[in-house]
């Protein structure tokens, strides 16, 4: 879709519809409910995935000759951000291979458009892209000649990967597999925020500094929370963001804040300077906790934010990733002085 509402990124592309749903996030998917507003199906295993138009395909590729035109003009940094997808996860495995072929050809055929592929299912990685080498170039540059999944020294400077981690046991799960995934751009979507999130222990990893223990290892690149929205949203507490949003400010990793979430709450809101026309009303058994009346019904305006959590930032045009050479491993020994 041209023009996206979603505030990370410029557009969106869906090269299919229907999902299923895997995890706590999954609950209360909007797309799931637009599915049922539009007579699309169930967002289920059982349901048939639909591969949408080739007019939206086509999308995509006027995209990027219009972006082409200007690449002399405007740095990585300025090509149009795609988010694929809004309304299907890429690397479901119910999806036919061809599918997959055919989405990761218009990605090694559109260079001028950064892509931003998210999934919930990041051990899928390798089974997909192994099937889907014989034929597709893009999927090849990760095997080698034996067919054995290997990161690569030089990734494509316009995907990024990111995974889910709506609470603490997905980050656990979701983010050593991403750390994996050899990508120009490694990044998280704390969304729909369900629980604090430790990015300095997951696992034992420490992913926003690359260290685990006294080796280093691949990092996160960017970061995105944002609570819940819709009629069945679940609280999201504002200091669960605020305390995500330090930590990536510590490790000096961008981070973009994108909703504090339709029944946001702070436990502690005296540790935060909020706008004086924000009303707050008491909530909890604490003194300090607050429920914001924010003007959004998805507590997206920025300027109902707590100073703090003003922050919309992007990463820079070139990864801080360390590129991994041993199969399926992202640690490297720090080097002796």
């Amino acid at each position: 879709m041209e023009n996206s509402k979603i505030q990370w990124t410029d557009h969106t592309f869906n090269p299919w519809r229907i999902c299923s749903k895997v995890s706590e996030g999954c609950r209360n998917c909007y797309a799931a409910e637009l599915s049922h507003r539009f007579g699309w199906g169930d967002y289920a295993d059982h349901v048939e995935r639909q591969r949408t138009s080739p007019m939206v395909w086509s999308f995509v590729e006027r995209l990027n000759a219009k972006a082409a035109k200007l690449s002399t003009q405007s740095p990585l940094s300025s090509q149009p951000k795609v988010f694929c997808g809004s309304l299907c996860d890429w690397l479901d495995p119910r999806v036919p291979i061809a599918w997959l072929v055919d989405l990761l050809n218009l990605i090694d055929a559109t260079p001028h458009i950064t892509w931003q592929l998210l999934t919930k299912r990041p051990e899928q990685w390798a089974m997909r892209i192994a099937q889907a080498a014989h034929y597709s170039p893009l999927a090849n540059r990760w095997l080698n000649s034996s067919g054995v999944f290997v990161g690569l020294d030089h990734p494509p400077e316009n995907v990024w990967f990111g995974v889910t981690a709506e609470n603490q046991a997905r980050a656990n799960e979701r983010i050593p597999l991403l750390l994996d995934i050899p990508a120009a751009k490694r990044f998280l979507s704390v969304e729909p925020m369900l629980g604090p999130v430790d990015l300095g222990d997951v696992q034992g990893l420490d992913v926003l500094n690359g260290l685990v223990s006294t080796e280093v290892c691949h990092q996160v690149d960017w970061v995105i929370f944002g609570g819940e929205s819709g009629n069945q949203a679940r609280e999201c507490d504002i200091m669960w963001i605020y305390e995500g949003v330090r930590q990536c400010q510590r490790a000096n990793v961008p981070v973009f804040v994108k909703q504090l979430g339709r029944r946001s709450i702070c436990l502690n809101a005296n540790l935060l300077d909020w706008p004086d026309h924000v009303p707050l009303f008491a909530h909890g058994e604490g003194a300090a906790g607050c429920r914001p009346q924010l003007s959004d019904p998805k507590g997206g305006n920025l300027a109902d934010f707590p100073t703090e959590l003003q922050v919309r930032q992007f990463p820079m045009a070139r990864s801080r990733s360390i590129s991994s050479p041993h199969p399926r491993s992202f640690c490297h020994p720090v080097p002796m002085s």
